[in-house]
């Protein structure tokens, strides 16, 4: 048991000593489920044996319930809002068509500066990049 407590102890060192928030690490956790989501789904529909479909579904699943675990972690905290839940609508004109935006980047849980103003370039960058 010790051994495991000295493992976390060093572990949490690590982890504060990279300037990534509690956020941060959920939201960065939460996009990689959503990731390897899309890989099982794809895995799922060129399964060449229904013993293969079913365990690329069973993996899915659990990728599914894990995302979901996070993503409740997320609202609880106020980290992540949904539509429906009250965030700000900012609707923009693409190719003639409303669509929804999220809600403007809030950048209070950055550590470092750099950091503050990569969610609003990043924003300002791909929309301004999309063009079809």
């Amino acid at each position: 048991m010790a051994r495991i407590r000295r493992n976390y102890s060093q572990f949490k060192d690590n982890v504060s000593g990279t300037g990534l928030s509690d956020r941060d690490m959920l939201m960065d956790m939460l996009l990689t489920e959503k990731q390897v989501s899309h890989v099982y789904e794809q895995a799922t529909m060129e399964a060449s044996s229904s013993e293969l479909l079913n365990m690329f579904e069973a993996f899915q699943q659990d990728e599914h319930t894990n995302a979901h675990a996070i993503f409740e972690t997320l609202q609880e905290k106020g980290w992540y809002e949904t539509v429906g839940s009250g965030a700000t609508r900012n609707s923009r004109r693409f190719n003639g068509r409303n669509f929804i935006t999220a809600s403007p980047v809030n950048s209070n849980y950055a550590v470092k500066s750099s950091a503050r103003n990569f969610g609003n370039k990043l924003a300002n960058n791909s929309l301004a990049s999309l063009e079809y």
